[in-house]
């Protein structure tokens, strides 16, 4: 049996964010991932997660929370809240799907929208290593209590 135990681990991703009008941007992200239970999260990956977005004009250091929902060799989807420079709700969402070409090549995308209440404000791309994104996150686990 599986020990009843939670894990905490960092990531930090960083991309480009194209507006709906104007030049792109670089958007990074600084994230705290949470699994409460890991017995719980071989039926139910979900990862809370936390941390900080950059992004000029738009979130400059800004707090962001949220989850990451994986299905193990299908997809992972990113649902970040967080409040812009001017205190408005928004969300940032991005989906990676599983290709065997992109784990052979050792690299993928994470794509998606950020909106402001419902309205998309541009589209955000995360280029990712797969070998040193993993080498990062095993390098980052720490054990926590579970939680129930």
């Amino acid at each position: 049996m599986l020990p009843n135990l939670g894990v905490e681990f960092t990531s930090k991703l960083e991309g480009s964010y194209q507006p709906g009008e104007g030049e792109p941007r670089p958007v990074r992200l600084e994230l705290t991932g949470r699994l409460g239970n890991l017995v719980q999260a071989i039926f139910a990956p979900r990862v809370e997660l936390r941390g900080t977005l950059t992004l000029q004009g738009l979130a400059e250091g800004r707090q962001v929370q949220g989850e990451l929902e994986v299905l193990p060799l299908r997809f992972a989807t990113l649902r970040l809240g967080f409040d812009d420079e001017q205190g408005a709700a928004c969300e940032l969402e991005a989906r990676q799907d599983f290709a065997v070409a992109d784990a052979l090549r050792g690299r993928s995308q994470l794509e998606g929208t950020i909106r402001r209440a419902s309205e998309p404000l541009g589209k955000v791309r995360f280029e990712l290593d797969l070998f040193s994104s993993l080498s990062q996150f095993w390098g980052s686990v720490r054990p926590t209590p579970p939680s129930r």
